[in-house]
């Protein structure tokens, strides 16, 4: 910029120093102007007359010449403030005081404030509250030295909103002047999140019990990476076996000849499957591999990645199972209890067809999956159990345990647990016994509620006898026929509870066997569209179910607890679509009663619009953490606002089609969506496509809606 100014401002200088050459060019003007003029000899008056002339020329191209270097100083003072304004960092000159006395527009942009209200404000109050001490010292250290120094700070935007910055600041010196700070922002969020990706993935690496392994594609595949799983498995610390080759392993594919599987792995750069290998002190091991090349831009193998699990124990398992005698397997397959094989890492190695149909799936979806791959909810307390029976060796009888099938139906159980051992007397699993006791407990916690109540009930009758028995002998009769009628009423009302609950549950069970007949084979058209079709009809045939079994396990026959519900409800359809494990559902109806009836139909509205987004709303090419900046989510909800329940379903994937009419909608479940919010609930109905879909019901009063 400096010597574009010296550039511009040269002609001007060079007049200004050679006087001479101007009045010489001045000269030359003049004489072509008079060209053609009358000669005669010169007079006094005439070359004063001609001095003057010469001078007013002089002057008049000095004056053109400044006009022009003021233009080009306007040009280049220009370019300079959109340089500076529009820069990709923020700058901010600070006064030593830490008062912002400039700042650039990008500045202003990163801060979320207008430029004229950033200006003679405190830059203090943009830095995050945790990182105040940080700044005050960061801010002393520039005043006191003329390098440049750095800090990352946490900054506050006017909306509230937090981003990582990189603060870099210097002092500038003026003559007769207290010097300023000059500062320069960027924003490094996504290098600060990146940082913190890595350390994650590192913790992730460090804790897994898998062995990771990576080397390099040379002769010797160079060991370049060994984690703590790598240690555990085959008993190498990482410092003993970095920078030796794979050899070390001594690799065996059972079944298959060594050379052609190594040319079939460095021809497709991949291998899954077993190999035994060697541990340290020489024994072999069964090992799960996943072999993967990583590649250059060019398509070059650069290195190996191997991710190994020991599957030792869980191959001796299946050799035990495999030993048992057929008599023995037609006897387990066939008999009515549920039993299964586990091995001492909780892995389920062979499940009988009881066991299959009570975990509500089939048995080769089951076995070889871990209780935390099938029961997350539960896993943690059954291998508690069975920990205590492998390090015991000692069996368990009598485990009173709940459990969650696959379908989402919760169970009691009762289990029996015993060890199995090998040859050499070292337990290498469980074998499980286990029996279905739902009704039975559930027949206890009657017992022992209608128990409660009986001796309530006694008592209440012993002080109203008390209280009678004090009352004149004119009262007597009276009082006989008030507790002969109390008699009365009680076992109406106990009669009535008996007769509205068994209808409750002939319900639910009616819907059930609905729901199970849906699921028989060879009961429809085994396509796509039958079986969708199919899981429809069950979801809401469930939505119906589920509210009678909600009043039947509550007791109370006239309101339902929507929390419950709907967090149970939201689980069922959320299970039927198992393939969804990366869709998060969030249920919140916390405090919320509502009388049968409208309960009733929002749980179908709930069932179609939750299903609908499970179908459509996340397509395999729909990434919601770039799209969204969050997970993908289902959120129902169900709270009283300003007297009148709002009911909203919602979700955060690629929304409804733009030219999709809700009300006129041709669809099935979006006809029924209307049909029981506009007749049933008598709701008004308001829909958002702007963040994915939300549907939101604004339910009329009780007294309203009645």
């Amino acid at each position: 910029m400096i010597n574009r100014k010296a550039k511009i401002a040269e002609p001007l200088k060079d007049q200004a120093d050679n006087p001479n050459t101007l009045r010489r060019k001045a000269e030359k003007k003049l004489k072509e102007k008079k060209e053609g003029s009358t000669d005669g000899e010169g007079k006094a008056p005439e070359k004063i007359i001609h001095e003057l002339e010469v001078h007013q020329i002089e002057l008049e191209m000095q004056n053109e010449a400044l006009r022009e270097t003021h233009l080009a100083l306007e040009e280049s003072r220009n370019k300079y403030i959109d340089l500076y304004d529009f820069a990709p960092v923020g700058y901010l000159t600070l006064s030593k005081n830490a008062i912002i006395e400039e700042g650039n527009l990008t500045c202003a942009a990163l801060l979320g404030v207008n430029r004229q209200n950033l200006i003679n404000d405190r830059f203090r109050r943009f830095v995050a509250k945790e990182d105040l001490k940080n700044w005050d010292r960061h801010f002393i250290s520039v005043l006191g030295s003329a390098d440049k120094q750095t800090s990352d700070l946490q900054l506050i935007k006017k909306d509230g909103s937090r981003f990582y910055a990189r603060v870099e600041s210097m002092r500038i010196d003026r003559e007769k002047k207290d010097p300023v700070i000059r500062i320069a922002i960027s924003d490094v969020t996504d290098n600060k999140r990146a940082e913190e990706q890595l350390r994650y993935d590192a913790l992730i690496l460090g804790e897994v019990d898998d062995a990771i392994i990576t080397t390099k594609n040379d002769d010797c595949f160079t060991i370049t990476n060994w984690n703590p799983g790598a240690e555990k498995v085959y008993g190498w610390k990482k410092e003993e076996v970095l920078g030796r080759g794979r050899v070390i392993l001594d690799n065996e594919y059972p079944g298959r000849d060594r050379k052609e599987v190594l040319l079939k792995i460095l021809k497709t750069g991949v291998y899954e499957g077993e190999v035994v290998q060697s541990r340290k002190d020489g024994t072999r091991i069964v090992i799960d591999s996943r072999l993967i090349a990583r590649r250059d831009k060019i398509g070059k193998i650069t290195d190996w990645i191997a991710i190994n699990r020991d599957i030792t124990n869980r191959k001796k398992a299946e050799e035990v199972i495999n030993r048992l005698s057929e008599e023995r397997k037609l006897l387990i397959e066939n008999m009515p209890a549920m039993i299964w094989y586990k091995d001492t890492r909780n892995n389920f190695i062979r499940v009988n067809p009881a066991g299959a149909r009570t975990f509500g799936a089939p048995a080769e979806a089951i076995e070889g999956k871990s209780a935390f791959d099938l029961f997350p909810e539960d896993a943690e307390n059954y291998y508690r159990d069975d920990l205590e029976v492998i390090r015991s060796g000692v069996p368990k009888f009598g485990i009173i345990q709940p459990m969650k099938t696959a379908n989402g139906i919760n169970l009691w159980i009762r289990t029996d647990k015993i060890p199995i051992k090998d040859e050499q007397g070292v337990i290498t699993g469980l074998l499980v016994f286990a029996v279905d006791i739902t009704e039975i407990k559930h027949a206890e916690d009657e017992l022992i509620k209608s128990s409660i109540r009986i001796q309530e009930t006694n008592a209440e009758l012993t002080a109203a006898g008390d209280k009678l028995r004090e009352n004149e002998m004119k009262l007597t009769a009276a009082g006989n026929e008030l507790r002969r009628n109390e008699a009365r009423l009680t076992e109406s009302l106990a009669e009535k509870e008996i007769l509205l609950s068994e209808v409750h549950h002939r319900v639910k069970n009616n819907l059930t066997a609905f729901i199970s007949l849906l699921g028989l084979d060879g009961s429809h058209e085994d396509t796509e569209g039958c079986r969708a079709l199919r899981k429809d009809l069950q979801n809401r045939a469930r939505s119906m179910a589920l509210i009678h079994e909600t009043l039947y396990q509550t007791g109370k026959f006239s309101k339902v607890d929507m929390d419950i519900y709907l967090t149970t409800l939201v689980g069922q359809v959320a299970d039927s679509y198992g393939g969804s494990a990366a869709i998060r559902p969030e249920v919140s109806a916390r405090g919320v009663i509502l009388d049968l009836a409208r309960a009733s139909t929002a749980g179908l509205i709930i069932n179609e619009l939750v299903t609908n987004s499970f179908k459509y709303a996340f397509p395999p090419d729909f990434d919601c953490m770039a799209v969204r900046k969050e997970p993908c989510t289902i959120r129902v909800s169900l709270a009283c606002d300003s007297g009148r329940y709002v009911l909203t379903v919602a979700d955060n994937g690629r929304g409804l089609p733009p030219e999709l009419d809700v009300p006129a909608a041709k669809s099935l479940g979006l006809k029924l969506v209307n049909f029981l919010a506009r007749h049933q609930l008598r709701a008004e109905i308001e829909v958002r496509t702007d963040k994915g879909t939300e549907f939101i019901f604004h339910l009329k009063n009780k007294d309203e809606y009645s």
